[in-house]
């Protein structure tokens, strides 16, 4: 019987061993899909229902990672909290039928709850099992793929015409465009000159350069604010480059801001260095975007003039509508003005309910970071925020996953354990050393 017994263990070790591989590379495979369908030209291409294979394809690998995740226990705690921001999500349509006169967006209407309650749900299981920096270090490795192969493509392809588009693509943002397509993983939808870039701004897989910006921004404040991995200043610069040939205003800021607030808040930069960062760096940067962020509005060139507008109309649009707000997606159907930011983008289309939805776990976790000082992440989200106001990314894969993310950390932040298992998410105590080894 002891021989049966420590056989049977042992096949047991073994079979967690052979889960761990394949738990991960599925992990690696959701947070591809998540980026992958973040405003990019594949999920826009027009003439068939890509976009919705790809969501389809990131919620299947989501509840196949909670299937292989199923023995793992989960605290009552979080699936009440899972449990009641999916009826409060559900609740928002169903008061907009009811007594929204206008028109509703029915062919938008479906696709956006399973997301927000579906995918929102898996996202949070995902999360608590797989660990927050894990996930968002997956991100940020996917990003920086895309990235150094979108540059060699972009400096031989766009800029110096060595090597040749296979062909053009149409796709639909704002209306039918086309675009040049090298080997399918680098497009110029805005192939245009813009200022001193004549050969166009660097977009990568997106559908224009302030969304790649936004992402390459997310992943620079990962690298530097949330992963435990030592800072690679090789990928810093790759990245920085990569913003810097987008032509983003708010991405030259956030690179700004996010290097001057690692200068000055890492342990390893001495005082020296930070006074000269300080008084040197600081006042040039900040020259350099304050005079391009003047000569865009002068020359009603970008997106800032277009930006205010579309803040105001959501401003108003809410205001008539406040508690449940003009029907998700009703900009596309008329009922509502355009909008390029998250927060009127939410309260104008959403309401209350919705804002409510969105931005509390946000909310509780900067309590829990300003209770527990933890600079780091505090500035992360702070610059997250930043990102957010400036751009349009509600219903996308990659926000339901952040407001998930925040919701577990102060699900896991509001009870006793270690640090690892606070930050990381793990399970119970049985499940303690797993979650360790998994970080």
């Amino acid at each position: 019987m002891q021989n049966t017994k420590r056989s049977g263990r042992s096949m047991s070790s073994k079979k967690i061993t052979r889960l761990a591989p394949l738990e991960r590379n599925v992990g690696i495979a959701l947070t591809a899909s998540i980026v992958l369908t973040m405003q990019t030209i594949y999920v826009k291409m027009a003439g068939a229902p890509i976009g919705i294979l790809f969501n389809a394809c990131m919620l299947g690998l989501g509840c196949f990672l909670v299937y292989l995740k199923r023995k793992t226990h989960i605290p009552k705690s979080l699936v009440q909290k899972i449990s009641i921001f999916g009826l409060l999500f559900t609740s928002i349509p169903v008061l907009q039928i009811l007594f929204l006169r206008k028109a509703i967006n029915f062919s938008a209407l479906l696709l956006i709850v399973i997301l927000f309650v579906g995918f929102f749900s898996v996202c949070c299981i995902c999360v608590y099992h797989l660990g927050i920096k894990r996930i968002l270090d997956n991100v940020a490795d996917v990003m920086f793929v895309i990235t150094c192969i979108g540059l060699v493509l972009y400096s031989t392809g766009q800029v110096l015409h060595i090597v040749k588009p296979l062909g053009r693509i149409v796709y639909s943002w704002g209306g039918a465009h086309v675009a040049s397509s090298w080997f399918f993983l680098l497009f110029n939808p805005q192939g245009s000159p813009y200022h001193a870039f004549r050969n166009g701004r660097y977009t990568s897989i997106f559908t224009e350069a302030p969304m790649c910006s936004f992402m390459l921004c997310a992943t620079l404040i990962i690298m530097l604010f949330i992963s435990e991995r030592k800072v690679s200043y090789l990928k810093i610069a790759v990245i920085s480059v990569a913003i810097y040939c987008t032509v983003s205003t708010t991405g030259y800021i956030i690179v700004l801001l996010a290097a001057g607030a690692y200068v000055l808040t890492s342990k390893s930069m001495n005082a020296v260095f930070r006074w000269l960062f300080i008084v040197v760096c600081v006042p040039i940067l900040g020259y350099f975007v304050i005079d391009m962020y003047q000569t865009k509005q002068t020359a009603d060139v970008g997106s800032i003039a277009d930006r205010n507008a579309n803040f105001s109309t959501g401003m108003s649009d809410f205001l008539n509508s406040p508690l449940f707000g003009q029907g998700f997606k009703s900009d596309a159907i008329g009922v509502a003005g355009f909008n390029t930011s998250v927060f009127s983008n939410v309260l104008q289309q959403g309401g209350i309910l919705f804002f409510f939805w969105y931005f509390m776990p946000i909310l509780l976790a900067v309590f829990i970071m300003l209770g527990k000082r933890q600079t780091k992440y505090l500035i992360a989200t702070v610059l997250y925020l930043a990102l957010i106001y400036v751009s349009a990314v509600t219903y996308t894969g990659f926000s339901i996953l952040l407001v998930s993310i925040f919701l577990v950390y102060a699900e896991t932040n509001t009870k006793g354990g270690t640090d690892a298992q606070r930050v990381h998410g793990s399970g119970t105590r049985q499940h303690r050393g797993a979650g360790l080894q998994r970080l």
